[in-house]
């Protein structure tokens, strides 16, 4: 076995604590949430556009860094646009994203980098549904 992801991962590991990390770690969602609600939710989408519903507790102590999210159109076409762009997410079936922004290695411009790829991802699945996947406003 090779033991130089072992070792690098374990530098990485020295250079903070868990006080630090669970510290970032909030943040990090936090503003993940934050960008969500200002741009992708119901409430502030405009009408008739895709949309998305955090399912995850909005409450820091009742979550880790991931967000579990709804879409309002079908969620295999979002999975393929983001894996397009480079996003990997966790599907949940029948029709939930999760993403966790990882403190030990997430920076604040990839989490804002991930909420723009979702968004860009949501308009062009949209526009180009799969023909045997209805979106769910159809």
């Amino acid at each position: 076995m090779a033991l130089a992801p072992i070792k690098a991962s374990l530098e990485v590991f020295n250079k903070t604590n868990m006080s630090e990390c669970i510290a970032k770690q909030v943040l990090l969602t936090g503003y993940f949430e934050y960008l969500l609600n200002t741009m992708l939710v119901e409430s502030v989408v405009e009408q008739g556009k895709p949309y998305i519903k955090i399912l995850t507790p909005s409450d820091p102590k009742q979550r880790g860094c991931q967000l579990s999210l709804i879409f309002s159109i079908h969620v295999n076409q979002v999975q393929l646009e983001l894996k397009k762009r480079g996003v990997t997410s966790d599907k949940r079936e029948p029709d939930v994203l999760r993403f966790a922004p990882v403190p030990l290695y997430s920076r604040y411009i990839d989490v804002y980098r991930l909420v723009y790829a979702i968004r860009d991802a949501m308009k062009v699945a949209a526009l180009n549904p799969m023909p045997d996947m209805p979106c769910e406003n159809s």
